[in-house]
Formats: C-alpha cells, sequence, structure tokens
C-alpha cells in the first residue's frame, strides 16, 4: 500500500519531539534534573507533540478508510477497524500493568494509546462526514477544557475526562479534549487526501529520515522509556 512520506515524517516528528520530552521529564522523576514538566513552555511543547500526533492519527484514518472501502464491505469493513483499535488499547492495557507494578500510586489509566485505540473503534461513527468532524472537534476541545476543572467521585469518568480528587497518573489523554483533536484531523484527511489521495505534494527537511522513525512509531514509544530510564538508573549507580 502506498504511503504518504510527508504524513510518516510528521509522524516522525512528533515522536522525535515525544522522546525529547520523556528524556527531561526522567531525568525530573529520578530527581537528577528536578522541574516542573507540566507548566510553561514544557507544557506547550508537551501537548504541541500530542496535537500534531492525533491530528496525523485522524488524517491517516481517512486515507486509510478511504482505501480500505474498496476492499472491504460492511461487517468486513468494520472488524477491521475495530480489530486494529482493540490492538493499539490493548497495548495501551499492557501499559498501564507495567506502570502500575513500577510506579504505583501514578500508574498510566488512560493514557495516549488507550485514546488512540478508542479513537480507531469510534472513527467507523464520524467516516462518513467532512467539515462536521471540524465543528465536531472544536466542540470536543472545548468542552474538555470546561470539564478540565471539574471533579467527581469516581473513576468511572476517568475515559471521558472526568477525575477525580487526588488523582495522579504519569499520560492522561481522555476524549474530551483529545478526541476532538482525531476529528480535526480527519476533518484535515478529507480536505487534504480526498478519497485518500494526495492533493498537494509537501516537502520536509529530513523527511526520509523523519518518515523512518514515523512508520516505527509505535516500536519506539515502547522501547524508549524503558532504554532512557535504565541507562539513567545506572549512571545514578555510578555517582
Amino acid at each position: 500500500m502506498r504511503r504518504f512520506l510527508e504524513l510518516d515524517a510528521f509522524r516522525g516528528l512528533a515522536i522525535t519531539g515525544m522522546v525529547i520530552f520523556h528524556f527531561f521529564f526522567d531525568l525530573s522523576l529520578l530527581g537528577i534534573q528536578p522541574r516542573d514538566m507540566f507548566v510553561g513552555g514544557w507544557n506547550i511543547f508537551q501537548k504541541s507533540i500530542a496535537s500534531l500526533f492525533l491530528l496525523i492519527v485522524g488524517m491517516s484514518l481517512t486515507i486509510s478508510y478511504a482505501r480500505a472501502v474498496k476492499k472491504h464491505k460492511g461487517p468486513q469493513l468494520v472488524m477491521k477497524y475495530l480489530r486494529r483499535g482493540g490492538l493499539v488499547f490493548g497495548v495501551g492495557l499492557l501499559i498501564t500493568l507495567v506502570t502500575y507494578m513500577v510506579y504505583p500510586e501514578q500508574y498510566i489509566v488512560f493514557g495516549i494509546l488507550h485514546m488512540i485505540g478508542i479513537a480507531i473503534m469510534l472513527s467507523l461513527l464520524f467516516i462518513r462526514f467532512h467539515h462536521l468532524n471540524l465543528l465536531l472537534g472544536i466542540l470536543f476541545v472545548y468542552f474538555g477544557f470546561v470539564v478540565k476543572d471539574m471533579f467527581v467521585s469516581t473513576k468511572l469518568w476517568l475515559w471521558l475526562g472526568l477525575m477525580y480528587e487526588g488523582f495522579v497518573t504519569l499520560d492522561y489523554y481522555p476524549l474530551l479534549p483529545w478526541f476532538g483533536v482525531v476529528l480535526i484531523g480527519m476533518f484535515l484527511g478529507k480536505t487534504l487526501y480526498p478519497k485518500g489521495q494526495r492533493k498537494h505534494k509537501i516537502e520536509l527537511p529530513f523527511q526520509k529520515e523523519l518518515a523512518w522513525m514515523g512508520q516505527r512509531s509505535l516500536v519506539i514509544y515502547l522501547i524508549h522509556q524503558p532504554v532512557m530510564l535504565g541507562l539513567m538508573m545506572l549512571y545514578l549507580q555510578t555517582v
């Protein structure tokens, strides 16, 4: 299947930014260079990385669906995306288990992979829309800001964006507002890649190198933290 290198490159750019953010986050987590990673410039940097990544998720879904609909029909097409979303969500659950064993007081309940998995499955309800997805995406983002400071007495609504008092986690990407970013990406996908075809050619600096990383973004996501944390812990044992 033909890939659009510019989308892989943007995904590679996002994964590079994520690794940089996590490097400094790990330095802070282990007390090597303590800093607050969730305020000011670092907070903007993190949100920008996540937004870029999720925009690409949305755009890629429209391209993938435009191609898949030519080969699959009805239940077969639905199952393709339910399986894909379920697989990504399952990897997210594995990360939940690992972080619970390592950091039980702030383990990941609903991180970015959980959100992407659910978004892939939910996209089946929105894939038919074009401009409406832009409006719905803006509304999701808006209500994400509305509920940000609202608290409930249960953990059951964490996936949506409603937190309980004292909730702490290493990674949190609820549907409000982040599914809104995916919907905006779906709007951009249908605008820039109508029927899965490129409308405008885009060339990025270091596109091939970034695309190589983007094509392996899930693997990089899964291994970079254990590698960096392991090396930092070895460093702490030597000083």
